[in-house]
């Protein structure tokens, strides 16, 4: 148990400071998190995710016509994200950016499924190599069973 602890220390040491937990990105994703529960209501409904592209916080929307009701609450929006970012403790360098954005995230469009016919390539045509007789019975029906099955697909 000791050499187990061991490694694991040194393993620690050799990541560093930057664990998983205290990793940027999940700071990041963590803060923006807080920042939709901004959305609120009919958007907060439809909202997919979020994400920070360049200097836009861009709201990833499942329906376009929430577009519109984004634009006609933007100004709401960005005061209740100043009341979320002061009453969490968000700090500016956690999330970066000048202006928020609203797009659609389009849904990938269900699959065709095409049937693909079954071909059986059994015909039924090999030879049965076994000395015991019950089990030569078997063999046999089963060969006849697939010859029929064969004769019947045609």
């Amino acid at each position: 148990m000791a050499i187990a602890n061991a490694v694991c220390e040194a393993y620690d040491k050799n990541l560093g400071e930057q664990t998983a937990l205290t990793s940027p990105k999940l700071k990041e994703a963590q803060a923006i998190d807080k920042l939709s529960k901004a959305l609120g209501g009919k958007l907060l409904h439809f909202y997919v995710y979020a994400a920070v592209e360049g200097e836009a916080l861009v709201f990833y929307f499942s329906h376009p016509a929430i577009l519109m009701e984004f634009k006609s609450q933007k100004e709401v929006i960005l005061e209740e994200m100043k009341a979320i970012w002061k009453r969490e403790g968000i700090k500016k360098e956690t999330v970066l950016f000048k202006r928020i954005e609203a797009k659609v995230k389009p849904k990938a469009l269900p699959r065709q499924e095409t049937a693909v016919p079954y071909e059986d390539k059994a015909t039924g045509e090999f030879e049965i190599h076994c000395s015991d007789s019950g089990l030569s019975k078997i063999f046999e029906r089963i060969r006849n069973n697939i010859k029929e099955g064969h004769d019947a697909n045609r």
